[in-house]
């Protein structure tokens, strides 16, 4: 459904997806700090800088991947009854839907 990359350098982010993939970047209306990889006027993924959290361990740079969903919560509560674990729970983000991020049994993370 969607891919995002969180990285510690947006420029070099925007730098490197430009030259590999033809990428360019432009900032998401709803959050100037996001910025969207568009290619034939058509967006293509996120980028968004990581940044540190009090008591938190920051992330290195990785993609995410998003899997769509009908029913966030109702997946939530189903990745959790099948071993997952809730990373960022539920939220809504304006204009977009609601989202989660989760860590399968494997430790693989993904949102819905």
């Amino acid at each position: 459904m969607w891919h995002e990359v969180g990285t510690h350098d947006l420029r070099a982010g925007e730098d490197f997806y430009a030259r590999v993939a033809g990428w360019k970047s432009e900032s998401w209306s709803q959050n100037p700090s996001y910025r969207l990889f568009v290619a034939r006027r058509e967006s293509k993924a996120g980028l968004y800088l990581i940044t540190e959290s009090p008591n938190m361990v920051t992330p290195p740079p990785h993609w995410l991947s998003y899997i769509g969903t009908t029913e966030v919560d109702a997946t939530v509560r189903q990745a959790v009854e099948l071993g997952g674990k809730v990373v960022v729970p539920a939220y809504n983000v304006p204009h977009v839907g609601r989202m989660a991020h989760l860590q399968d049994p494997q430790g693989a993370l993904f949102a819905v």
